[in-house]
C-alpha cells in the first residue's frame, strides 16, 4: 500500500533574498508621470489617503542634489515557489489566488525592515517600497521610476510578476558611511 505523504510547506523567509546594492545617482531615475500612476485604483488604492502618497507626499528630485551615497537594499521573492506551495495547500485555488500579494507582501517587506535594522546600514534618509514602509515615503510617490532603475543597476525583474517579485529600498546619505555590522556591499564595488 502506497504511503501519503502531505506537501512540504514553505516558509516565506526560504523564498527570499535580500541584498545591498551602492548605486550610482545617474541610474535614479525620477518621472512626475510615476505619481500619476497612483491615482490608477488598481495600481495603489492609497492615493491621498495617506501623508506618504501623493498629492500629499512630495516630488522628491531634489534628493539627487541633497545626498552623494545611494544603496538600493532589494529583496527578491520566489513567486513561482509560493505559489506552487500554495496550490498544494489549496488545490482548488487558481493561479492568481495562490499569488496573491495579501499572503506574502507584507511578511516579505518585514523581513526586509529587520534585515536593514539588524546590519544597522547608516544613511540619513529612505525611500521605501509602498505606502508606509519603515514610515517613510515610497519610491514611487517621491517620483523614482523604479523599474528603469532596477534595468539600469541590472537587477532582474519581471514586469508582470509570475515567477520572481523584486521589492526594495533607497537608503540616502551625504557622505559614505561604513555599516556597523557586516553586510556583503563589498561585492558591489
Amino acid at each position: 500500500m502506497e504511503s501519503f505523504e502531505p506537501p512540504k510547506l514553505i516558509s516565506l523567509s526560504d523564498l527570499v533574498t535580500i541584498k545591498p546594492m551602492e548605486i550610482k545617482k545617474e541610474t535614479i531615475v525620477f518621472s512626475p508621470k510615476v505619481r500619476e500612476w497612483c491615482k490608477l485604483g488598481k495600481v495603489c488604492p492609497n492615493y491621498g489617503t495617506s501623508p506618504s502618497c501623493p498629492p500629499n507626499a512630495p516630488y522628491r528630485k531634489e534628493i539627487l542634489d541633497q545626498y552623494t551615497h545611494f544603496v538600493l537594499v532589494h529583496a527578491t521573492f520566489d513567486l513561482g515557489a509560493f505559489k506552487a506551495s500554495m496550490q498544494a495547500q489549496h488545490p482548488d485555488w487558481s493561479e492568481k489566488m495562490c499569488g496573491n500579494s495579501r499572503y506574502w507582501q507584507k511578511g516579505v517587506k518585514a523581513m526586509m525592515r529587520d534585515w536593514i535594522k539588524d546590519k544597522h546600514l547608516p544613511y540619513d534618509d529612505l525611500l521605501g517600497c509602498g505606502s508606509g514602509f519603515m514610515g517613510k515615503q515610497s519610491q514611487e510617490s517621491a517620483g523614482i521610476f523604479v523599474l528603469r532603475m532596477y534595468h539600469r543597476n541590472r537587477i532582474p525583474y519581471e514586469v508582470k510578476p509570475r515567477r520572481k517579485v523584486v521589492l526594495s529600498a533607497l537608503l540616502m546619505s551625504k557622505e559614505r558611511k561604513k555599516p556597523a555590522r557586516s553586510t556583503n556591499l563589498d561585492e558591489f564595488r
